[in-house]
């Protein structure tokens, strides 16, 4: 950049008003003249230029080496405003439409006129933005609602059709048969599996159930571990999948269609409410009782256990009477109160049951089957074995078990609860 151009650009300035200043302390504005020739020129000229926008100045830089480094300088020499060679003539358009906007630590942040005009379009912009959003959010929401009933059908039949799909394929998959759904109060289902269980074991024993008009009580025997509870679970998922559409694990099923399923399984309490196990257990039994109809699926296991021996066998017997002679609804109970089976004798429409075992010297082999007749033992004191109980204590059960047997009258107490 010669000395003409120099002076030129200095006279454009005085005339629109700048005033030169002597001391750099005092301006606003630092213009500084570069030339890319000399080297040590170009650094000088980018040394100064930082240390005067370390001074908060607004900087220029005109001449060759803004020509040659272009924008580049604005990043290594921190200028403001950047001129070529072939630009001075717009130095003070530039320099005009330059306005300052904030005081920063190491900066200054100046604004345009385009720049305020293009952040007011934006602005509008956004605005008109949200308004067509809104605008297409309403014209969605109204065709919808025009088609709601279309919708919420096609809506239905997707879940269907969904639901339908994967009772085929689990079906298939799992060797599922069709189960005869009738109106009859019948329940009898030969080679009943439970279709959760079975994925968790190389052999699943599976069973039978009969339950007729003449006989729908089923007192469940046997001992623990021997699979009572499970049978019990079986029978009440299976009677469901059948009802909700389903193909259930099985080898034949007739199943008299069921209003409700109720069940009476598990233990636990509830300190909150001041409940107790056995009052939970009650009160759950209550609500079977109120709500229980001659259609209706009623399983309990092992009611009566939260309490004395003979309160629990009362209650066990008297539920058995109730949903015998009143309710008359097919119903499953297991049980540990081998007492509990002589009512078959009284009661046409109970029918005992236990789950068969074979006694082998100084163990016993669970075979998971359901057969007639009942058991008179729960093998309690064999389970605790299996889990590890210490073998001391196992001796000392034992010894008074057979005590109890010999000398409490058992079969005396059993006798009078008959009669």
């Amino acid at each position: 950049m010669n000395e003409l151009d120099s002076e030129l650009i200095r006279q454009k300035l005085l005339n629109e008003g700048y005033i030169e200043v002597e001391n750099e302390k005092n301006a606003e504005i630092i213009l500084i003249n570069t030339c890319s020739v000399r080297r040590k020129a170009e650094e000088k000229a980018i040394h100064y230029s930082r240390e005067m926008k370390n001074k908060k100045k607004t900087v220029v830089m005109l001449g060759c080496l803004a020509q040659h480094k272009g924008e580049e300088l604005i990043k290594i020499a921190k200028a403001d405003i950047v001129i070529g060679t072939k630009s001075y003539e717009k130095i003070i358009d530039i320099l005009l439409d330059f306005e300052r906007k904030q005081t920063l630590t190491n900066a200054e942040r100046f604004t345009t006129i385009e720049l305020k005009e293009f952040e007011e379009k934006l602005a509008s912009s956004l605005e008109k933005i949200s308004e067509i959003q809104s605008l297409v959010i309403y014209e969605i929401t109204d065709y919808i609602n025009l088609k709601q009933k279309f919708l919420l059908n096609l809506i239905e039949n997707i879940a269907l059709l969904d639901i339908f799909v994967n009772f085929a394929y689990v079906s298939i998959e799992n060797n599922y048969i069709k189960p005869n759904l009738v109106k009859e109060k019948v329940l009898k289902i030969k080679g009943l599996r439970h279709p959760i269980y079975e994925k968790y074991f190389e052999y699943f024993i599976d069973n039978d159930i009969n339950l007729n008009e003449d006989e729908y009580v089923m007192i469940l025997t046997g001992p623990n571990m021997g699979g009572k509870s499970t049978f019990l679970k079986t029978v009440a998922i299976n009677v469901l999948l059948a009802q909700i559409g389903s193909f259930i694990p099985a080898k034949q099923a007739t199943i008299g269609i069921v209003d409700r399923i109720l069940t009476r399984m598990g233990s636990g309490d509830d300190i909150i409410k001041k409940r107790s196990t056995f009052m939970v257990e009650m009160l759950e039994t209550a609500y079977i009782l109120d709500n229980s109809t001659e259609n209706s699926l009623v399983i309990l296991d092992e009611v009566g256990r939260g309490t004395s021996t003979y309160d629990g066998m009362a209650i066990a017997w008297a539920l058995c009477e109730y949903f015998a002679k009143t309710k008359k609804c097919r119903t499953l109970l297991a049980t540990h109160f081998h007492q509990l089976s002589n009512l078959e004798k009284y009661i046409k429409s109970i029918k005992n049951y236990h789950v068969e075992v074979i006694e082998k010297e100084d163990n016993i082999i669970f075979t998971y089957k359901i057969k007639p007749g009942f058991a008179d033992k729960s093998y309690g004191i064999h389970v605790a074995k299996i889990a590890g109980v210490n073998q001391e204590v196992i001796n000392i059960a034992q010894n008074i078990l057979q005590n109890f047997e010999k000398f409490t009258g058992i079969k005396i107490v059993q006798t009078k609860l008959i009669k």
